[in-house]
C-alpha cells in the first residue's frame, strides 16, 4: 500500500498537466503535496476530469487554481450529474403528492430530502390538514429547509476525509465533557 503522504503515479501525471497548461506556475515539490494532502481522497478518473474542466473554463489564465478550487469542480460535476433537485422542484413533488396520498399515508419521494424539508411524517400530516391560505407559508419554510439540508449535505459530502473524521472525534469529546460548541446566531457566517 502506498504511502499516505507520497502522492501515485496518476495524481503526478494530473499535476504535469496542470504545470502544462499554467507554464508560469511554478510546480515544486512542496506544491505537489499539499495538492496530494488535500485533493488525494478524490477518484483518480474525477480528479483528471476536474482538471480538464479547468483547462477548458478556469478564468485564470495566469494562475494554476488552487486545490480548494480543483475540489469543487471534482464536485461539482458530480452534483451536476446526480441533478439533485431544486427546492422549487422539490415543492411541486410536495404539491402534486397531495392529490394522491392522504393526510396519514406519507408519501416516499425519490428524494429522501424532500420528506425530510417537510419535517418527516408529522410534517406531512400538518401540512395536509393546514389551511389552503397557508401555503405560501409552507413553501417558504419548505425551501428554506430544504436549501439548508442540501447545503449540510454538500458541506459533508466535499469535507476532506480526515477532517470529518477530526470534526467526529472532537465533537464526542465535546459531548463527553458536556461543553457544547458555539453556535451562530441566525444571519452570521462566522
Amino acid at each position: 500500500m502506498p504511502d499516505q503522504h507520497t502522492p501515485t503515479p496518476e495524481f503526478i501525471k494530473c499535476t504535469r498537466l496542470l504545470a502544462a497548461s499554467w507554464p508560469h506556475t511554478p510546480l515544486t515539490a512542496e506544491t505537489v503535496t499539499a495538492y496530494w494532502l488535500v485533493l488525494r481522497d478524490i477518484d483518480p478518473g474525477l480528479l483528471k476530469a476536474a482538471i480538464f474542466h479547468l483547462c477548458a473554463t478556469h478564468e485564470d489564465t495566469n494562475f494554476m487554481p488552487l486545490a480548494p478550487v480543483i475540489r469543487r469542480t471534482a464536485f461539482e460535476l458530480i452534483e451536476n450529474e446526480n441533478e439533485t433537485p431544486t427546492a422549487d422542484d422539490a415543492w411541486t413533488t410536495v404539491m402534486a403528492a397531495m392529490g394522491k396520498y392522504s393526510t396519514y399515508n406519507t408519501p416516499e419521494f425519490d428524494n429522501p430530502l424532500t420528506l425530510q424539508a417537510l419535517g418527516g411524517a408529522p410534517g406531512w400530516r400538518a401540512f395536509c390538514v393546514s389551511d389552503v391560505s397557508d401555503v405560501s407559508y409552507h413553501r417558504h419554510q419548505f425551501i428554506k429547509a430544504y436549501d439548508t439540508y442540501i447545503k449540510r449535505e454538500r458541506y459533508h459530502f466535499r469535507m476532506l476525509p480526515a477532517v470529518k473524521k477530526l470534526a467526529a472525534q472532537f465533537a464526542g469529546r465535546q459531548l463527553e465533557s458536556g461543553v457544547k460548541a458555539p453556535q451562530l446566531s441566525e444571519g452570521e457566517d462566522g
